[in-house]
């Protein structure tokens, strides 16, 4: 047993090796479809997208839908939630402390990965291009409205992770502030390039780029088992250069982080049963400069619950070494690779 700190924060992580043990189960029966609101064919029983990808004669164009006519044959749809958790027309109502509160103004729009009804450990490259790429211009289009501070997204997989339904797909949900966990990363990084000049993130980098918790790289791209990780399996995805935007990420760079995501995904799979996870991307506010951090992925798998120790002190117990964790994903990648 040991107690770990965050590369950033002070939160506290308990790794336990060796407690915890793969529990192989029969991976779910297909979900029935009929009823997914997400397949091809529903289109009409969500609201109207106002972006949708869509290839034509060999081209991807980006349309819209209208309530008399939806686009078919799409390849990424991106809808307003039913459930939204902020709205651009919530009750100017705010309190004082001690019972302080404050208007949930925001846009909640949903991200429809794929035609296919799949998971995203079934996603390939080609089309996280096309998601990548969606996303990123849905979020430039939201940091131009009013009231947005900052574009959380983010994916949910599985019941454990907080899923609705089994078609894959990702969120998009703005804020009026920034996300406490944003604000605590960007003042360590300040705090660093004060202190010593250096991004600590670009330091973690080297650390963590030839280390024992190194899981895959990419020409621009690593992917590794963080020291302090809260969750077994859990990794993160960092540019290698220093980048302060998910938004100004370039094509090549797109094209890149889609293989790796692919392969990622696809190595988790195979060393975890019932794929459950939480991921969100954690990138600079694009309008506020002073608030930067070196983007990046993280990824949670959902793989057991917690406890009262957990929810009560706020530390996290992690039943498999981030090392243990990251060989292996490091090994699974590398019989994907070869295939």
């Amino acid at each position: 047993m040991s107690a770990r700190r965050d590369y950033f924060t002070e939160k506290l992580v308990l790794i336990k090796p060796s407690a915890w043990k793969p529990r192989r189960v029969k991976k779910p029966k297909p979900a029935d479809t009929k009823d997914c609101i997400f397949c091809p064919g529903k289109e009409s029983k969500t609201s109207p997208s106002d972006l949708v990808l869509a290839s034509r004669h060999g081209t991807m164009l980006k349309l819209s839908d209208t309530p008399e006519d939806y686009v078919e044959d799409w390849v990424v749809r991106v809808i307003p939630n039913q459930f939204p958790a902020v709205t651009p027309d919530s009750p100017k109502k705010y309190s004082d402390a001690p019972l302080y509160s404050e208007p949930a103004v925001g846009y909640h729009y949903i991200v429809v990965a794929s035609q296919k009804h799949v998971n995203f450990e079934d996603i390939d490259a080609d089309q996280w291009v096309n998601i990548l790429s969606i996303l990123q211009d849905k979020a430039r289009w939201l940091y131009a409205r009013k009231n947005v501070a900052y574009v959380a997204i983010f994916m949910n997989q599985g019941k454990n992770a907080g899923a609705s339904r089994s078609h894959a797909h990702l969120q998009i949900m703005t804020l009026p502030v920034l996300p406490p966990a944003i604000e605590t990363e960007a003042k360590a990084v300040q705090k660093a390039i004060y202190t010593s000049g250096v991004c600590p993130m670009c330091s973690i980098m080297t650390t963590e780029s030839e280390g024992p918790r190194k899981i895959v790289q990419t020409d621009t791209f690593l992917a590794f088992a963080p020291y302090a990780s809260s969750h077994p399996f859990e990794f993160w995805i960092f540019p290698k250069a220093h980048q302060v935007s998910f938004l100004r990420t370039s094509q090549k760079e797109i094209m890149d982080l889609a293989r790796l995501l692919e392969l990622c995904f696809a190595a988790l799979s195979t060393v975890t049963s019932d794929l459950q996870f939480n991921a969100i991307i954690h990138t600079s506010p694009e309008k506020r400069t002073s608030r930067q951090i070196h983007w990046h992925i993280e990824v949670y798998p959902r793989l057991d619950g917690f406890d009262g120790f957990e929810r009560g002190t706020g530390i996290h117990i992690n039943p498999v070494a981030p090392e243990e964790a990251a060989k292996a994903l490091r090994e699974a990648c590398s019989k994907l690779l070869k295939k």
